[in-house]
């Protein structure tokens, strides 16, 4: 097919993806899609950042295959790559961008070619550095975005500041650079740096930014060092425009923390975009270089704290949606939503792990999943929890003790506050402290509606 065949094909089938998907999609999406050849059926395209060809690849790669059938019926199949990146005085980046499906193909090339897997050279080794960067948590999750993320009181600062930092500008200051974000296990930060990551190539598709954790840092140095690579390894992340690096707590040896300590301090010297996310703040992480941690601790350092109620009743919330894609018939009843979300207080991994287990239960036995049968499968993920076998009737005769009243009084419909507040506590307890649901609580307080035991436990 000649070169004015693919350009005129091309423009054709751009205008019907446009009117298709819309000026918007179009515009976010498409516009730096370029046409580099066409051989043995197969048509290449070329994309700037390996973002773009992730995100395209998963959606919309079948509808373009379609639309160009329709203009050259000999097109078999369509492939992306990631193409040279554009700045002039930088051949580095394109190493970094090759698209991880044809990672285990990826050669070296030079600044006027594409890379391509046609022309591995056979005897070298293939696991070298820039595969180490492109695998793992070297991807962006396309599926990770801020609309994604639950923000409550427990993260908002650090969604904020994540949300500022996505307004980078190459060459201007920015003062949420360097961002350091740091909290426990589950709760938050890689989903975080991921959205960062997503909306800036939403934004700027000709940004070359890299996301990788600490460990991958450290093993495609060494493999540079091993290779005598070191100084193509130096200027390729030299010339990243925004760097996320997940688990810093895990940055560990002398000689690799010397090297990401310089690497750091030139992308924020060039007014790069840094972003870091660990599970301590830099002050506490003791295995870094103490001038690593004092430029860490230099730039904005935020803390995601361990999910409130709420937060945790939104993740499970969330994540039922999601399922019920897949599961239309499962649902999870309010109150054992508020069972699982009080009992389990930890991260957000561990709501999704409960959640898992009762959507197990529901597979192997459709039906409601009841308070109970959610404190009979996630029994095991409530150490240090108060003992199932509390009882209503248990907390009927400490309330009665403690308050001087009468079990006729405290089962009775009286509203005098000597009574109704004893009654209420001994409700919120009866909530907090057994898998009973509310409907049962307010019969086993003299017949009373659920909406009362609910008031009950809100007043408390």
């Amino acid at each position: 097919m000649e070169s004015g065949e693919l350009g005129g094909g091309w423009d054709r089938v751009r205008t019907k993806l446009r009117a298709q998907v819309g000026e918007k999609v179009y515009s976010s999406w498409f516009t730096r899609m370029k046409v580099e050849r066409f051989d043995g059926g197969i048509l290449v395209l070329s994309l700037p950042t390996r973002f773009l060809c992730n995100w395209i690849r998963s959606h919309y790669l079948e509808r373009i295959l379609i639309l160009w059938q329709a203009e050259q019926p000999d097109v078999r199949q369509i492939e992306l790559f990631v193409r040279q990146y554009g700045r002039p005085g930088n051949a580095g980046p394109a190493n970094l961008q090759t698209s991880p499906v044809q990672a285990s193909q990826a050669r070296s090339v030079q600044p006027s070619e594409i890379s391509l897997p046609s022309d591995q050279r056979p005897g070298r080794e293939v696991a070298n550095w820039r595969q180490i960067l492109m695998q793992g948590q070297g991807g962006v999750n396309p599926s990770m975005t801020f609309d994604g993320f639950i923000s409550s009181r427990s993260n908002e600062i650090s969604f904020t500041a994540a949300r500022k930092a996505i307004e980078y500008t190459p060459g201007q200051t920015n003062s949420y650079n360097p961002l350091y974000i740091h909290g426990g296990v589950g709760v938050g930060k890689t989903h975080l740096l991921n959205a960062i990551a997503v909306e800036i190539c939403r934004r700027s598709p000709d940004l070359n930014v890299l996301f990788l954790s600490a460990e991958r840092f450290m093993f495609s140095f060494v493999a540079a060092l091993r290779s005598k690579d070191i100084l193509e390894f130096k200027n390729a992340l030299r010339a990243v425009d925004v760097l996320l690096i997940d688990d810093m707590q895990f940055l560990q040896g002398a000689t690799v923390q010397r090297e990401f300590c310089h690497t750091f301090n030139d992308l924020i010297d060039a007014r790069r975009q840094v972003v870091v996310a660990g599970d301590l703040p830099p002050s506490d992480l003791d295995k870094l270089d103490s001038r690593m941690r004092s430029r860490l601790a230099g730039g904005l350092v935020t803390q995601i704290e361990t999910p409130d109620f709420m937060q945790r009743k939104s993740i499970l919330e969330r994540k039922i949606i999601e399922l019920q894609k897949n599961k239309p018939d499962f649902k999870l009843p309010e109150d054992t939503v508020e069972f699982v979300a009080r009992r389990i207080a930890g991260s957000g991994r561990d709501m999704v792990g409960a959640l898992n287990r009762m959507v197990a239960m529901w597979d192997f036995a459709p039906g409601d999943i009841t308070p109970e049968l959610a404190a009979r499968a996630i029994r095991d993920l409530l150490p240090g929890q108060v003992p199932e076998q509390i009882s209503i009737a248990d907390i009927h005769k400490v309330v009665i003790d403690h308050f001087k009243i009468s079990k006729a009084e405290l089962l009775s419909t009286r509203r005098h506050q000597s009574i109704a507040r004893p009654r209420q506590i001994a409700m919120f307890l009866a909530k907090e402290l057994t898998t009973r649901s509310l409907p049962e609580i307010g019969r086993r307080f003299g017949g009373k509606d659920h909406t009362t035991v609910l008031y009950a436990v809100r007043r408390i």
